[in-house]
């Protein structure tokens, strides 16, 4: 899937993608002067915000981009936001060889404008507030999401089997919410998008995150685990990651290499101390598949409680009695129960994403072999 389609696949008939014309670069400038808008007064990212917002509207349309209509839109952000017009001009080529996960500078400034603007809501993103990096997240190949949907669908389907079993189960887990690519914040700059995220309704951070890695992503999940359950202490008590990548062996057939790596605070006299990290390998060096009955991905009920007071303001004043402080959730009897995703479970799942890998392979080759033949034929 190129950058494009991959960026815009979810979003509807945008009002303003009906039509498309030429633009010239003047002509950009005399609508944005034109335009209710702007003001003799406005600042420079009010405009690219704008301008933005004109680029979002062809190239969500479902035409391929009048590329004379965007490229003067794109001249002009870049004489106020080069870094900017860079990331974008990246994000909408049809041509470009991007990876899923791809890091752009971007000045605190431009990261402000762009989520300001209408791609906001259809990007996911990562934003290094130190760094002043993007690391966009779009490009994700058919395995990958392959991977992360019939995983969290495997969690969400035994978290569910188990509310039927026990009211207070199922009390707990009617406030629990599963989200995938969902943004999250935990500093004013800083911007999260993990592949999934499992937390109540009204505490700030999720309990148990989950990331999906492959060997076309090269995210560091150490780094992100690493990073997710210092700032989200209290709140968070796991983090698991799944690493995969596919090779062929002398025969041409195609194996798989997976690795599934969990990190867990562990909880003693009320402290968080130094996260227990376990790695487990899920196919073998030959890539042939392990048997272990005992091994998988487990997560105790209790790793979706958490263990951090929150505060909420109900009033409209600053009064202290208008601060209510909400106290981690209590629920007995939780511990006997337990998500199990077996070794077995994900080596479907993962040779499923090989399935969907090898047709991607054969579609390109195929794609290759047609324009070869026309050539050859001219």
């Amino acid at each position: 899937m190129n950058a494009s389609n991959a960026a815009f696949e979810a979003l509807g008939e945008h009002p303003e993608s009906s039509h498309r014309s030429t633009i010239s670069r003047h002509q950009t400038a005399d609508r944005w002067e034109s335009s209710s808008e702007s003001s003799s007064s406005t600042a420079p990212d009010e405009k690219a915000a704008w301008l933005l917002n004109q680029i979002y509207a062809i190239a969500s349309s479902d035409e391929r981009h009048d590329w004379d209509s965007v490229d003067p839109l794109l001249k002009e952000i870049g004489e106020l936001f080069p870094l900017l017009q860079a990331f974008v001009t990246q994000l909408i080529d049809e041509d470009s060889e991007s990876s899923y996960w791809t890091a752009f500078p971007l000045a605190l400034e431009e990261y402000g404008i762009l989520e300001r603007s209408d791609f906001h809501d259809s990007l996911k993103y990562d934003y290094y507030f130190t760094a002043r990096t993007l690391v966009s997240r779009m490009s994700a190949s058919s395995s990958h999401c392959h991977v992360q949907h019939n995983l969290a669908y495997k969690i969400k389907q035994q978290l569910e089997e188990i509310a039927s079993r026990d009211d207070n189960a199922k009390e707990f887990l009617r406030g629990l919410s599963v989200a995938q690519d969902r943004k999250m914040h935990y500093s004013t700059h800083t911007m999260r998008s993990p592949d999934f995220r499992f937390m109540h309704w009204d505490q700030k951070y999720p309990t148990v995150i989950g990331e999906i890695a492959s060997s076309q992503t090269t995210k560091d999940l150490t780094r992100l685990a690493d990073e997710y359950l210092f700032h989200m202490r209290g709140y968070l008590n796991v983090v698991f990651g799944i690493n995969f990548g596919f090779r062929y062996d002398e025969n041409s057939n195609i194996k798989t290499s997976a690795t599934l790596w969990i990190w867990r605070h562990e909880l003693r006299g009320g402290e968080h101390i130094v996260p227990h990290f376990e790695e487990i390998t899920i196919f073998d060096e030959s890539g042939d598949r392990i048997v272990d009955k005992q091994s998988g991905l487990r997560l105790s009920l209790t790793d979706f409680v958490c263990h951090r007071p929150s505060y909420k303001k109900i009033g409209w004043t600053n009064h202290l009695s208008d601060i209510v402080r909400s106290y981690p959730l209590e629920v007995e009897g939780l511990e006997p129960y337990e998500v199990f995703i077996s070794l077995e479970d994900l080596q479907d799942v993962l040779e499923g994403a090989a399935e969907l890998y090898q047709a991607e392979v054969d579609k390109s080759q195929a794609e290759d072999d047609e324009g070869h033949a026309a050539v050859d034929e001219s």
